[in-house]
């Protein structure tokens, strides 16, 4: 009984230790929480998608821009060129085709102090 109580603890002990819980992040994800997003920037290769990922907080309205205002950016997706923005609702996930590349300002006219850079490479 000894020795199971001593495997038991050291067991114990080393996935205390030795597990982490750290979540990564795919380079093509747009994580939303409340009223910002997660990360300042994402990566992708042109004609791949972005996934926007609101959390179970509050609703996005996502557009082109910066401060909460749509701005005129040549080849950014349709999605958000609308000046009424992209409705993402709580808990909602929405791919965004960029086909060209640049870097893209995405914004939200809801909380406008909400940025996201998206670069797009060949």
């Amino acid at each position: 009984m000894k020795r199971v109580g001593i495997l038991s603890l050291t067991l114990l002990s080393l996935g205390a230790v030795g597990c982490s819980r750290t979540k990564v992040v795919p380079h093509n994800e747009a994580h939303m929480s409340g009223s910002s997003f997660l990360q300042s920037s994402v990566t992708v290769k042109a004609g791949q998608p972005v996934k926007f990922i609101d959390g179970p907080e509050v609703e996005h309205k996502l557009v082109v821009g910066t401060d909460g205002k749509l701005a005129s950016v040549d080849g950014a997706p349709s999605q958000l060129t609308d000046s009424a923005g992209m409705a993402i609702n709580p808990g909602q996930e929405i791919d965004v085709v960029f086909n060209t590349p640049g870097t893209y300002p995405v914004t939200c006219t809801i909380h406008p102090s909400m940025q996201i850079s998206v670069t797009v490479t060949q």
